[in-house]
């Protein structure tokens, strides 16, 4: 059968399933020329949402064709593909000059137009280094897939940047976890992590619309078996649920329920944070991945945005008047719905949660009795939180975990006190807040215009202190015999320290110290400093540290590859 005589939608398919390229579609529009006039506008349509918004739906990025035909926007995206590919198969890190990556930082990480190609690239690099540590290849090439995590790092980075601009122009907050997700891309993002969070709002509200369809009216009074609304197929998102409520107890029963379900979904051992003074609580993609249960802030954020989607397909009506959603919000004590009531989460024995719903009045009184505040606190403390708040909040929680993480390093026969861990991985977020939040200070520098001069002068001011701060990993230093006799490492080898949990590989060797790239992580407990021996890492474990370590640009300088030894032990070459 000849292509021509396909039908479009299995052209698309084809496409979709078959791990083809836009490259490949121009190709075949090029060389099937019976098929031109069969690419319909439908067609391009289909395949601009398959390679630019599929890829950017997690980062909140959807563009529907308007101003430019669907065609011109999909050829704009080939000649994007082609000229970064023609780049890449070009890029050679022992011949360049550093200006040849500093054009590769401004042209590519810096311009989100490249997002959805450099993921595509960044995708087919994982994918070869995965399959190539399973076989334990002599040799593995990392560079291509640490250029590819830094520029894609910068792009996130600036991502977060303008929209935490947009939201401080805006008068009313949209969605309270999207402005922390934007401060989380500040910080240091992952590939794998913003896409964990997409999938995990889609999988969490297919999980809310389950719980919408039980307690709906329709569900209740129709014959279909309870079992078959837990298939997927029998759950239509797109249906319209109307709920009618005679008063406002029944709607926010049905509130409670959904935060239940949220709360039980996410794992949430507890509300609070057990060690409040962390910043890493506020990160929200920390949350997503499972790495930091987050502060409580982030988590009544979730909840909120995650049932305020859920019933946005739904039509609430109480007492014959129906209910907007734009009156739900996130104040200190809770969730706020309709203006008259709050929703507490507090911890209860047993590791389980308390949820309360209480009135405007019940509210002010528990607070005015718990916490003795004046009556202007108490109203301050009710109202919905404003960005600045939100981040002058950020900023104090980190101001705080810097004064309590100050590491001592033995320098000789001094001691001298040196910036955190913390500090030098929220430099760079640190540096963006500060000047948001204080645009008085720095009019000279086009904070609020569309250039990037900020994002460049922040990241090259963050690499001339020896690190990139906002993202792991960070450089130490540790004394040459490992510590308690153990044995010395050579150049490239992975090391872990038992009292820090922390892993690394060796950079280079001087007369008194190893210079160690580490990641701080929670990983398999050891008994000392030594080498690592490769199974003694789950290979998701091994990925992420290997993923973690491509997030720095100094991965850009320091690493060529890895190789393997005749013990199967893993290092680096530098």
């Amino acid at each position: 059968m000849l292509i021509d005589s396909l039908p479009i939608d299995l052209i698309v398919y084809i496409i979709e399933t078959g791990d083809l390229t836009i490259k490949d579609v121009f190709n075949l529009y090029q060389l099937e020329r019976s098929l031109r006039n069969s690419f319909s506008v439908y067609f391009w349509i289909k395949i601009y949402d398959i390679f630019w918004n599929r890829p950017m739906a997690p980062y909140g990025l959807k563009i529907t064709p308007q101003s430019k035909s669907p065609y011109d926007l999909c050829r704009d995206l080939y000649h994007r593909y082609l000229k970064f590919e023609n780049d890449l198969v070009r890029y050679n890190p022992d011949q360049e000059e550093g200006e040849v990556i500093e054009n590769f930082i401004v042209n590519y990480g810096m311009n989100e137009v490249y997002l959805p190609v450099l993921l595509h690239f960044l995708n087919k690099e994982q994918q070869n280094y995965e399959s190539a540590i399973k076989k334990k290849e002599p040799y593995i090439d990392i560079t291509k897939l640490s250029l590819l995590t830094n520029l894609i790092q910068m792009q996130t980075f600036s991502l977060g940047y303008k929209n935490i601009i947009k939201s401080m122009n805006s008068k009313v907050i949209s969605s309270y976890e999207a402005i922390w997700f934007n401060i989380s891309l500040l910080n240091k993002s992952s590939y794998r992590m913003v896409t964990r969070r997409h999938k995990n709002l889609k999988q969490l509200q297919l999980k809310l619309r389950r719980v919408l369809t039980l307690e709906s009216p329709n569900f209740r009074s129709s014959t279909e078996s309870f079992t078959s609304i837990f298939s997927d197929k029998s759950i239509r998102s797109n249906q319209i649920l109307h709920f009618e409520f005679e008063n406002n107890n029944d709607y926010l029963n049905l509130i409670v329920k959904l935060i239940i379900a949220v709360l039980h979904f996410f794992k949430f051992d507890s509300i609070h944070s057990t060690e409040h003074s962390y910043i890493e609580d506020f990160d929200i993609l920390k949350v997503y991945s499972g790495y930091c249960k987050g502060d409580e802030m982030i988590k009544y954020s979730i909840i909120m945005e995650a049932i305020r989607d859920a019933l946005a397909s739904c039509r609430i009506d109480i007492g014959g008047n129906q209910v907007s959603l734009s009156h739900m919000a996130v104040t200190r004590f809770g969730i706020r719905i309709n203006k008259d009531y709050q929703v507490i989460i507090s911890n209860a024995p047993h590791r389980s949660f308390k949820i309360e719903v209480l009135s405007s009045y019940e509210l002010k009184r528990h607070i005015r009795l718990t916490y003795n505040l004046s009556p202007e606190k108490i109203e301050k403390y009710c109202q919905p939180l404003s960005i600045k708040h939100i981040l002058r909040s950020y900023m104090t929680i980190n101001k705080d975990s810097i004064k309590r993480n100050q590491d001592l390093l033995a320098d000789g026969n001094h001691q001298k006190i040196v910036p955190s861990e913390t500090y030098h991985i929220h430099f760079l977020q640190n540096s963006v807040i500060y000047d948001i939040l204080h645009p008085e200070e720095n009019r000279q520098l086009e904070l609020f215009s569309d250039s990037h001069y900020l994002i460049y002068r922040t990241l090259f001011k963050a690499l001339a202190i020896d690190t990139i701060a906002g993202s792991y990993p960070s450089l130490k230093r540790y004394n040459c015999d490992g510590g308690n006799g153990a044995e010395s490492f050579n150049v490239g080898s992975i090391v872990v320290n038992k009292r820090t949990n922390s892993i690394g590989i060796v950079l280079n060797k001087c007369d008194d110290y190893y210079r160690l790239l580490t990641i701080k992580r929670d990983i398999e407990k050891v008994s000392s400093i030594r080498k690592l021996n490769t199974n003694e890492l789950t290979n998701e474990r091994l990925l992420l540290i290997i993923e973690l370590i491509g997030l720095d640009i100094l991965g850009l300088y320091y690493f060529k590859g890895i190789s393997f030894d005749s013990d199967d032990n893993l290092r680096f070459v530098p």
